[in-house]
């Protein structure tokens, strides 16, 4: 039972490393310069049914993004780093990894 939880710790250790390298690596890979924004040509973006257009909400902030809007439940990721592609819709917020309604944001912290 021992080596069965310090196998689950060592694992959950590893991705936890392996997630804020790529992060690392990806942060370093786009350099945002003064005049970075001037030398890119941003597409137009048209956003789907169940997406919001962020505005100049890119890696260097240049460029618009459409990003998917999650639905009570879903999983969901609250970090730093690279722009987020999906976020928790209309009323909702991310805790303990899933969206849920903001009216149960209080209840959970007073449990």
């Amino acid at each position: 039972m021992k080596k069965v939880f310090i196998s689950m710790v060592l694992r959950k250790m590893l991705i936890i490393i392996l997630i804020t390298s790529i992060r690392v690596q990806v942060s370093e890979a786009v350099k945002c310069t003064s005049d970075f924004c001037e030398k890119v040509h941003c597409h137009t973006v048209t956003c789907g049914p169940h997406q919001i257009l962020r505005q100049r909400a890119d890696a260097c902030g240049c460029c618009d993004v459409c990003t998917a809007l999650l639905e009570i439940g879903d999983p969901c990721i609250s970090l730093r780093g690279p722009p987020a592609t999906a976020q928790c819709g209309k009323y909702l917020v991310c805790m303990h990894r899933r969206c849920i309604p903001m009216y149960r944001v209080n209840h959970h912290s007073h449990q």
